[in-house]
C-alpha cells in the first residue's frame, strides 16, 4: 500500500498520487496542486515496482546485479509515469519520449536514439535563443492532441538533468535528430513520421488503450510536420535550422 500521497496537475488535469517512496513526491512537487480536487486517483504498489523491475531485467541491456542495486524509487517512477500515461489516455493525451523547446511561444520536439545528443542541442537551442526560449521537457513530455492543434505540456519526468517547466505550448514540429558535418533540414512525409513516432511513446498493455494511442499518433502526423534535420555543435549555425524549420510566413 502507498505511504505518501500528493496531489499534482498534469497535462491540465488534476492527479492524487499514493506512493511508496517519499523520494517520488519530491520529485513531483513542481507540478504540486495540493488545493484543487482530483480527478484521478492512483494508488502505486509492490507489483507496479516489480513490473518495471522485471521490464529492465528482461530487456537485456543491463547486468542483473546493476539492476537489483537500483532503488526502489527508481523503478516506481517510471511505474508512475505509466500509470499516469494510461490514465491521461482517455483525456486524448500522450507520453512522448523527446526533448521539447520552446521557441517564440512554439514547441518543437527532438527526437533522437539515445546518445545522438538531442538533449545538447536542445541546452544549445535554449542558450543561444535566450529570453525568446526554453526547454519545456527534456525527456518526457506530455501530448494533448485536440482535432487541429497538439499542446504540449511539461511532465516530472524531465530527464536526468532535470531540465523542463510546469507549463505549456502550442507543437509546431517533431523534428528527427542525425549527427552531421553540416546543419541540413528536409520534410518528412507524414506516414513515415508516423512509423517512427509509434516507437516514442509508452506502448499501452490494453490492446483497447494500444488502438487509442496509435490513433492519437495519426492524428497528430496529420497535423503536424516532420523534419529529418542533420546538426552540428556550432552554435553559428542554429538560426539556420530554425529558419529552415520555420520558414517565414508558416
Amino acid at each position: 500500500m502507498s505511504d505518501y500521497y500528493t496531489t499534482i496537475r498534469a497535462a491540465g488535469h488534476v492527479i492524487r498520487i499514493g506512493a511508496m517512496f517519499i523520494e517520488t513526491c519530491t520529485m513531483l512537487r513542481r507540478f504540486a496542486a495540493e488545493e484543487a480536487e482530483p480527478e484521478i486517483t492512483i494508488e502505486m504498489d509492490k507489483h507496479d515496482i516489480r513490473i518495471e523491475w522485471k521490464r529492465m531485467l528482461d530487456s537485456g541491456r543491463y547486468e542483473t546485479d546493476f539492476v537489483n542495486r537500483l532503488p526502489g524509487y527508481y523503478f516506481e517512477s517510471f511505474a508512475l509515469n505509466r500509470r499516469v500515461s494510461d490514465a491521461l489516455l482517455p483525456y486524448y493525451t500522450l507520453a512522448f519520449h523527446g526533448s521539447a523547446v520552446v521557441v517564440d511561444g512554439r514547441c518543437f520536439i527532438f527526437s533522437a536514439a539515445s546518445g545522438t545528443g538531442k538533449s545538447t542541442y536542445a541546452r544549445m537551442w535554449a542558450k543561444h535563443f535566450g529570453s525568446r526560449a526554453y526547454i519545456l521537457n527534456d525527456d518526457k513530455p506530455f501530448l494533448k492532441v485536440s482535432e487541429n492543434n497538439v499542446t504540449v505540456y511539461g511532465s516530472p519526468w524531465d530527464g536526468k538533468h532535470h531540465n523542463g517547466r510546469n507549463a505549456e505550448a502550442d507543437l509546431a514540429a517533431i523534428v528527427f535528430l542525425d549527427r552531421a558535418d553540416r546543419s541540413f533540414v528536409t520534410s518528412v512525409l507524414p506516414e513515415q513520421g508516423l512509423e517512427r513516432i509509434r516507437w516514442q511513446v509508452f506502448r499501452p498493455d490494453d490492446p483497447e488503450d494500444f488502438r487509442k494511442a496509435d490513433w492519437l499518433l495519426e492524428r497528430t502526423a496529420r497535423i503536424i510536420p516532420f523534419y529529418n534535420a542533420g546538426f552540428t555543435l556550432k552554435d553559428n549555425e542554429i538560426e539556420d535550422v530554425y529558419r529552415m524549420l520555420c520558414p517565414e510566413g508558416r
